[in-house]
């Protein structure tokens, strides 16, 4: 007995949705991937100066791996900016006693958690992480504007760009600041190391995206006293540096 047609389109069509079964399935499980790879860029400013940073991360949202590259610069606390002998109409305000500029590049690898995980009652993520390597010192000869006696009074025509030097640089010669470009500069190098815990609260409201605040806290450390002061009145140079830092990150997971 042949079935009406009625019934065998009926057929096909709840053979044909068994069939699409595996396939919306399977397309539903690619989809809800679990995120286990992302990157972030940030800034972060310190008490000792600022920096860049970026980060790569792998592994689940509960505990991941992560890679990153950060660029900071480093001040000694005693650095304090006064006017020049003349008058800071011909010259810039100047850290009086200040030998050097010092940047710190620090690759370095760590962990990351998650402390509380983000869901429909906490719109907030809230991870702790660390991180620690090696570091590589630059050191580059802080610049200023110095009075050489001419004929009449100051002016312009009368200064010349050389790096700082106590025993040859008194106050009463310093128009002041020179600009960090005005010369080049061939950098010291020093070997160190650094160490950097961190808190990041992500308000991104997605897992896929990154914007979050990073409170953290980081020591810089290294094979022998950096020269960014004289040494003069009491201002002893260090071979550690301890900072407290506040940053903002963006970036991406997938």
């Amino acid at each position: 007995m042949i079935p009406p047609p009625g019934k065998c389109i009926f057929m096909k069509n709840i053979c044909l949705i068994f069939l699409l079964i595996p396939t919306l399935l399977f397309s539903q499980r690619k989809e809800q991937k679990p995120i286990t790879t992302g990157y972030a860029i940030g800034f972060h400013k310190t008490n000792r100066g600022a920096g860049l940073e970026v980060n790569y991360l792998k592994g689940p949202d509960l505990q991941q791996i992560v890679f990153g590259a950060d660029l900071h610069m480093v001040r000694d606390l005693n650095e304090a900016l006064i006017d020049p002998a003349f008058s800071t109409e011909l010259g810039r305000k100047y850290v009086y006693g200040k030998l050097n500029y010092f940047f710190v590049l620090h690759p370095a690898v760590g962990i990351q958690r998650d402390l509380f995980h983000m869901n429909s009652l906490n719109l907030i993520n809230l991870r702790a992480g660390i991180k620690a390597g090696p570091s590589l010192g630059l050191l580059t000869p802080y610049y200023l504007e110095i009075f050489r006696p001419g004929i009449g009074t100051p002016t312009a025509n009368d200064r010349r760009v050389e790096a700082y030097d106590p025993a040859v640089h008194t106050y009463s010669k310093i128009f002041g600041r020179a600009s960090f470009f005005a010369a080049k500069p061939v950098p010291e190098l020093i070997a160190g190391g650094s160490v950097k815990g961190y808190i990041l609260i992500d308000f991104a409201r997605s897992s896929r995206y990154i914007s979050a605040f990073k409170l953290g806290a980081n020591a810089d450390f290294f094979v022998k006293r950096v020269p960014i002061m004289t040494g003069l009145d009491k201002l002893e140079n260090h071979r550690i540096f301890v900072a407290l830092s506040l940053g903002f990150m963006m970036g991406n997971r997938w």
